[in-house]
């Protein structure tokens, strides 16, 4: 067991996280000191966020946080942290069997508490196996260690998410910022809501250059001569611990062009018996593997390219998304038209560099309206001939929405988008 520095900032405290599997005194001592001193370095970034041009580096307020989320960082998303933060303080120090953090802001709030323990460690000289003994508050977490969050430098791509259906996820963790203070064991008792999960989310106002509304003209004559199906493939692996809350499949969705549907379902078993496909989902580039062992459960669905909304009317997402204005700022006036016509309801809005749209989507799964909305944008690009042109980003969501909902989620997205933009170095943007 370790002993305290001469000039040490905190005593040993065995008592304090006992039963958390730290084994040295010292580090138990500085999680102590840590869960009262991260809520300064918490009230700190509150008002860094809260400035006109928040310091998104390292070594400002916001550097304790994963760069990944520092970007959306609101004052009050904050605030509720150090609710969380305050909860796991009082947490760590109660006797007996340890009460695990109940949802993903608590385990990110025990990783802020841990992280300055072990800065405050490296303070005083301590030993490396006080500092290492921290780590052992990973062993009461449903997700373990969560350092990779921390460390990854990836843009939040899963924040942009918040507000919908589509996910994100890092090592098994869906991390979208409307799910940090879902509960984990709501089911069980001592499970309860956390004091801020039902908190309606902050409503973004409108930033940088005037965000339009484009008027739609009469759109382009356009030959749907679409022939085949589109076969989508979801799997199932057995749920671990830190997937059983939220069990969601792996999804990937083949075109094929076939002439009936069981020979369009054929032709993808056939292909990928065994084999991989390398292709783009939802969840990044993935390999399908047909014949995985780790596949639990499956399922096929086959539809005919090219229908009419009206065909599929019993079910509704909506699709938010962003392009480039470069090539298609002549067309747009056409472009609002063309899904106007399509979709049950489109909106499209420019500002000078981007160009943001948003539609309603007839459709059984996340999958088929993103699928559609592709084979619509395909369709215009062609009939003007254009160069094909892809949302740069996009994230769906169930539920149709009318004009006004549209164009709230567009101005939302378009806010959380400039924040993700302002991570990526220049020559990116």
């Amino acid at each position: 067991m370790s002993d305290a520095a001469p000039d040490a900032l905190f005593e040993p405290d065995p008592s304090f996280a006992a039963g958390w599997f730290v084994d040295d005194a010292l580090a138990q001592g500085a999680l102590k000191h840590a869960s009262i001193v991260i809520l300064d370095v918490l009230d700190d970034a509150r008002s860094a966020a809260a400035a006109a041009e928040p310091d998104l580096d390292d070594f400002g307020p916001l550097g304790d946080f994963p760069i990944a989320v520092r970007a959306f960082l609101t004052p009050r998303l904050i605030e509720k942290l150090s609710v969380a933060a305050l909860i796991v303080g009082w947490k760590l120090a109660q006797p007996g069997t340890p009460i695990p953090p109940g949802c993903i802001a608590e385990e990110l709030a025990l990783e802020l508490i841990r992280q300055q323990a072990a800065a405050s460690l490296e303070l005083i000289s301590a030993p490396a196996a006080a500092i290492d003994a921290t780590k052992g508050v990973y062993e009461v977490c449903v997700n373990g260690d969560v350092r990779d969050f921390f460390e990854s430098r990836d843009a939040a791509y899963h924040a942009l998410a918040a507000t919908y259906s589509v996910k994100d996820r890092i090592h098994g963790m869906d991390l979208r910022l409307a799910r940090w203070f879902k509960p984990f064991f709501s089911n069980q008792i001592g499970g309860g809501i956390h004091p801020v999960f039902l908190d309606p989310p902050s409503r973004a106002s409108d930033e940088g250059a005037p965000l339009v509304v484009v008027e739609p003209e009469a759109p382009p004559e356009i030959d749907r001569q679409r022939e085949g199906f589109r076969v989508c493939v979801r799997t199932w692996a057995e749920p671990s611990d830190a997937e059983e809350w939220d069990p969601m499949p792996a999804a990937w969705l083949f075109r094929v062009q076939a002439p009936n549907a069981e020979q369009a379902l054929s032709e993808v078993l056939e292909k990928f018996p065994e084999g991989a496909y390398e292709g783009a989902t939802l969840d990044g580039d993935e390999v399908f593997r047909l014949g995985s062992s780790e596949i639990a459960r499956m399922s096929l669905d086959v539809q005919r390219s090219g229908l009419d909304q009206e065909s599929k009317a019993d079910a509704s997402f909506h699709l938010i998304g962003e392009l480039g204005r470069e090539k298609i700022a002549d067309h747009l006036p056409q472009l609002a038209g063309h899904l106007a016509a399509i979709f049950p309801v489109a909106v499209v809005a420019q500002d000078d560099e981007h160009v943001f749209l948003g539609v309603s989507v007839h459709a059984e799964s996340h999958e088929e309206a993103a699928a559609d909305f592709e084979d619509a944008l395909l369709d215009f690009c062609n009939a003007v001939g254009l160069e094909e042109v892809w949302l740069r980003a996009s994230s769906s969501g169930q539920g149709e929405r009318n004009s006004n909902g549209l164009w709230r989620e567009i101005k939302i997205y378009r806010h959380r988008w400039q924040r993700v933009s302002s991570l990526r170095p220049s020559s990116e943007r």
